[in-house]
């Protein structure tokens, strides 16, 4: 998917879990509940009960995204950039969680940056985002990336289309 072994070392830990009698592991992150969401090449999971994830920055400003995958893709494309992060990377894992988003951030000060999917429901839950906050500093930024229902699909897909072409280059 374009994200380095850095960027999952620093960002998830390997979950080991088992469903019936079979074992199985995979890439997860903790969200605020104390659940996991776990990823491997055969399935999307949960572990606990569903939330949203945070990485904490250091500045007064969060980014936004749908899932997991593509957190991790912004964090790869600022290594790529040799930028670092200091602002909250959150996850809704799932648009089932934005009102738990909008409960935990209503009164947040800070800057808001959303970078959800390009999809109905990506654009859905973008706009009632942008509706909520509407007296506040809140940014649509998948314009960036090429993200929406012609485009590129999350911020995924941007990385590794980004990938392809630099790979061409050479």
């Amino acid at each position: 998917r374009g994200i380095s072994k850095q960027i999952l070392v620093d960002n998830t830990r390997q979950i080991h879990y088992e469903v019936g009698e079979k074992n199985y592991f995979g890439i997860g992150i903790e969200n605020i509940s104390g659940g996991f969401e776990i990823r491997n090449s055969l399935i999307k999971s949960k572990i606990g009960k569903n939330d949203i994830s945070e990485i904490k920055g250091t500045k007064e400003e969060v980014v936004v995204f749908e899932g997991m995958t593509d957190m991790l893709s912004f964090a790869q494309l600022l290594k790529v950039n040799n930028q670092k992060n200091n602002r909250t990377l959150l996850t809704l894992n799932s648009t089932t969680n934005l009102d738990k988003f909008l409960n935990r951030y209503s009164d947040y000060k800070g800057k808001i940056f959303l970078c959800l999917d390009g999809d109905k429901a990506g654009n859905q839950a973008t706009e009632k985002i942008l509706n909520f906050f509407k007296d506040k500093d809140v940014k649509d930024i998948r314009t960036l990336y090429n993200i929406s229902e012609n485009g590129n699909n999350d911020l995924n897909d941007y990385l590794q289309n980004k990938i392809k072409i630099e790979n061409k280059n050479i």
